[in-house]
């Protein structure tokens, strides 16, 4: 919980904006001011100063509270939020008397500060004095006191200080009046200031690889890129948790052609992980670069049916490569293979994080060989097989730390859970010629409520569990 230090009261002199606080103002801390009892926003701080915009009349007083966070790990988690406990109606004075009101708490709460405050501020008499207690027992060593003409107790000659900051889900919460002085004081409110106590959220994350991109058709049937394949995951997550997510890029083409394998999506938390296998690239002339897969990524093919496509990735090793003549190379541990052919060509740039390249011949448009997917382990690239003819890029495999995801495999160009309404297109393997594949997606919600989706940037993207 945060540290907090009063300072004041001082009395205004007319003239005088900057008032030490006696405190340290770190970057860690926030600082409230009253003027007059009137909350001000208009200040700056240096140092331990506080300086107002402007100087206060003569007489009134100032007052303040530092809530140093240093160290303050829930500060860094749940944000800070206050319960208003309403004591009384606004029209009549206030009498002495336990159980004023009372509530239950709806979840685990850590109190930073208690504050209470008046409609009507009492003239004289003895000091107004108030209690919290939970379930019987007062929860402070000091109570809540406002002093005669104050509306508040943040401008209090006697702090309140808290004994007891943990309250838990259904603790019975109660609020005292033990003293007032004339009679007068109408209104009170209590203020039960602080965060949610560290609770477990349900997180689930959805995501889809990137599709591979399709090489043009050389007059044969259109060489499909592969699906990316997908997850979909449930899990409990405390407040505070950083899931990092890395949205793969769908499989990139070449200038004039030529077509690359997918990225992978992934997303991590802690030592947790689940990674979605990307598609592979297709080669020309109808021979299909392998759909992202779930333990194994898809085989590519060629165009003579021949298997001499690049390989999809296992869960211990990347695809083998392709073709006979020339070998594409082989998928390695969240990489896909590049392509490989004689005097080839590469396509410039892979879909990022790690998309195997395709190539295509120099001086010529045909025949052109698929990179193989990313993925857990990637797919092999393709290569040239015997007849010339190039060959499709494998697709990579998917991967799970947890055992809680369900992995959805990609057939042919369509990716895994495809049917998902939050998919909107992503990780489509390519089927038009000379087409780049569809990017990835992550679709993020909390206790049931949609809270990030992430599409492909090129760089790592976070969230945060609220």
């Amino acid at each position: 919980m945060a540290n907090i230090t009063n300072f004041g009261p001082i009395t205004a002199d007319g003239s005088t904006t900057t008032f030490n606080t006696g405190s340290s103002l770190s970057s860690a801390a926030k600082v409230e001011v009253l003027v007059g009892g009137s909350q001000q926003q208009d200040f700056t701080i240096s140092g331990t100063n506080v300086i107002l915009a402007s100087a206060p009349p003569v007489g009134v007083k100032i007052f303040g509270r530092v809530f140093d966070f240093s160290g303050d790990t829930s500060s860094s988690t749940n944000p800070l939020e206050s319960f208003i406990v309403v004591a009384g109606d606004e029209t009549t004075a206030i009498t002495t008397g336990t159980g004023k009101v009372s509530l239950r708490m709806p979840y685990g709460f850590t109190l930073t500060a208690v504050r209470g405050n008046l409609v009507t501020a009492q003239s004289s008499g003895s000091i107004f004095t108030a209690n919290v207690k939970k379930n019987g027992t007062t929860i402070f060593s000091t109570k809540i006191t406002i002093d005669n003409t104050e509306k508040s107790s943040l401008t209090a000659a006697t702090p309140a200080v808290l004994s007891t900051t943990s309250l838990a889900d259904d603790d019975l919460i109660t609020v005292d009046v033990d003293q007032v002085g004339d009679g007068t004081a109408k209104g009170l409110k209590v203020a039960l200031i602080g965060r949610q106590s560290t609770t477990s959220r349900s997180v689930r994350m959805k995501g889809w690889a990137g599709g591979g991109a399709a090489a043009d058709t050389g007059g044969t049937p259109t060489a499909q890129g592969g699906g990316g394949a997908a997850f979909d995951i449930t899990v409990s997550a405390a407040a505070g948790t950083v899931i990092t997510a890395k949205v793969g890029q769908g499989g990139r083409i070449g200038s004039p052609t030529g077509a690359g394998g997918g990225g992978r999506t992934s997303v991590a938390w802690g030592t947790n992980s689940v990674v979605a296998g990307a598609g592979g690239g297709s080669a020309n002339g109808g021979a299909p670069g392998g759909a992202g897969g779930t333990t194994v990524g898809g085989d590519g093919l060629d165009l003579d049916l021949d298997g001499h496509g690049g390989k999809g990735g296992t869960q211990s090793a990347g695809g083998a490569g392709g073709g006979t003549t020339y070998v594409g190379a082989s998928g390695g541990s969240l990489s896909g293979g590049d392509a490989q052919m004689t005097s080839y060509t590469y396509i410039s740039g892979v879909a990022w994080p790690n998309g195997g390249r395709g190539t295509w011949l120099d001086g010529g448009s045909y025949p052109k060989a698929g990179g193989g997917g990313d993925g857990y382990y990637g797919g092999g690239g393709g290569g040239q097989n015997s007849a010339g003819h190039g060959t499709g890029g494998g697709g990579g495999s998917s991967h799970d730390t947890t055992g809680l995801a369900t992995l959805y495999a990609g057939s042919g160009s369509t990716p895994g859970n495809a049917g998902d309404g939050d998919r909107s297109g992503a990780g489509n393997g390519a089927t038009t010629s000379n087409t780049a594949g569809a990017d990835g997606r992550v679709v993020i919600y909390v206790d049931g409520v949609s809270v990030a989706t992430l599409t492909y940037t090129g760089a790592d993207q976070t969230y945060t569990v609220l």
